[in-house]
This record gives structure tokens, C-alpha cells and sequence, in this order.
């Protein structure tokens, strides 16, 4: 770590930066200006963890995000979230860059975009909106080993989000962070089901604990359907489903 650090008894300097750039956990990457040190961005995190980091950099707020990269504002009120994990590499790439235009272009239709290509929170995020969930094979080797003792309780599985305690084998690559239970290590082995593969999109709405649907006939990915989701909802035509969980809002 080649750069610059506060000694760590210097606690009420690292309160008061923590504060200024709104840190309320870690890793937290800030990209400042270097002329003028005015904010770029207080997600470096997600630039630096995004596929096109040097194209991004200096890593300025995008419109869209992947989950994969950052899930920052992800409770930011009525969040849009293309889910297409499963689909094809070409569906993927149509999608998303339809949905980056609509989001540069008419940013007002939501309060953030997201797209769910695969990586990240996954699994966890398909519970919360009750869709099915079949695991893939991670792209490293897992080492098995027997699950016991306090360590049950400091993992969770990154297929289907159960955690350790209810497994006594465990399936990790320790280079990704990467777990799978028993199950989900049998189940990666098949093939991803065709119904799994279409493309679908839903409202986040954390704070309330909510999520809503697009009405039936305006499910497929076009423009049009999106933008008629934002009125639909604007208008209360759409049902309020229950999320399983929620996010607190930042400083709650």
C-alpha cells in the first residue's frame, strides 16, 4: 500500500474524513481531483471493480450500473433492475446498452438503473423477488471442507443464499471470496432452463420493503415498455409485491 494513511490514533481526523465523504463502511474508495480536489466520485469501488475500469477512469458516476460492479442507491427509492443473468451473452449486450440510452437520455423515469448480468448478489437479489435461482459453476476450482465449529456461521452461500450453519460441507474459493453448499455444487452441473433465460425487469423499492411488476403485455425489453412501467407505477396500476428483506436506509 504505496499511498498516503492516517496513523490509526488519529481516530477523530478519520471520523471527520469519513463524514465529509459520506464513509459508512469499507472498502470505501473517493476519487478526488487532483487540481482542485473537488469530488469525482465517493464509488471508486465500483469503477475499479467494473470490466472497463481503464476505459472508465477517471471513473465519473455512470447513469447504470451492474450489480456486479456496485449496488450503491440500489435503495434509493423506485429503482429500476433489468434481471437477464441467465440469458445470452448477445441478449445481455442488446439490453443493456437499449437500457444505458433510456437511462442518459430520461434519467427521470426512475430514481437509479441497474442491470443484473450475472456476479454479485445474484442469488440474493432473484429471492428477494421471488424468481428462481440455479446456480452456475464458479470459473475457479472449490476446495471442500468439513464445515464445523464457529466458522458455520461466517459464510453464506453465493448460489442460493442460505447460510453455512444449515451445511456440513463447504465448497470455497478462497481467491473470489466464493461458496457454495452441498446443493447448489450438485444443481451447477445442469443446464440453465430456457425459462430462465428470458429477460425481466421489476421496481426495487427497499425502503418500503416493496417490488412491483410490469403489467401483463408490457413485459418485453423495449423502451416503450419501460417507459410505460414508470407511468404505470406513477399511476398506481401495478401491484405492490412483498420483498422478503430490506435495505435501511444510509445512516439508518
Amino acid at each position: 500500500m504505496p499511498w498516503l494513511a492516517l496513523p490509526y490514533d488519529k481516530r477523530e481526523l478519520k471520523k471527520t474524513l469519513a463524514t465529509k465523504f459520506k464513509c459508512d463502511g469499507i472498502p470505501y474508495l473517493v476519487v478526488l481531483n487532483g487540481t482542485d480536489l473537488e469530488i469525482i466520485t465517493t464509488d471508486g469501488r465500483a469503477g475499479v471493480s467494473a470490466p472497463t475500469f481503464i476505459e472508465d477512469f477517471p471513473w465519473i458516476p455512470k447513469p447504470m450500473y451492474d450489480i456486479s460492479e456496485s449496488m450503491n442507491g440500489i435503495d434509493a427509492g423506485n429503482v429500476f433492475l433489468l434481471v437477464q443473468d441467465y440469458s445470452e451473452a448477445d441478449v445481455k449486450a442488446k439490453n443493456s446498452a437499449m437500457l444505458l440510452d433510456l437511462a442518459k437520455n430520461d434519467s427521470k423515469l426512475f430514481d437509479k438503473f441497474f442491470t443484473m448480468n450475472g456476479g454479485g448478489e445474484c442469488g440474493w437479489i432473484r429471492k428477494e423477488i421471488s424468481l428462481p435461482v440455479q446456480p452456475e459453476e464458479h470459473v475457479h476450482p472449490l476446495t471442500e471442507s468439513d464445515n464445523t465449529g464457529e466458522t458455520k456461521n461466517e459464510w453464506a452461500c453465493d448460489g442460493c443464499s442460505s447460510m453455512g450453519e444449515n451445511f456440513d460441507k463447504r465448497h470455497r474459493c478462497k481467491g473470489c471470496d466464493f461458496d457454495f453448499c452441498p446443493d447448489c455444487l450438485k444443481e451447477c452441473k445442469n443446464p440453465i432452463s430456457d425459462a430462465l433465460k428470458v429477460p425481466r425487469f421489476v421496481i426495487l423499492d427497499f425502503l418500503n420493503g416493496c417490488y412491483y411488476k410490469p403489467l401483463e403485455g408490457k413485459t418485453e425489453i423495449t423502451k416503450e415498455n419501460i417507459t410505460a412501467f414508470s407511468k404505470d407505477k406513477a399511476d398506481d396500476k401495478l401491484t405492490k409485491e412483498t420483498l422478503t428483506s430490506r435495505i435501511e436506509p444510509e445512516g439508518g
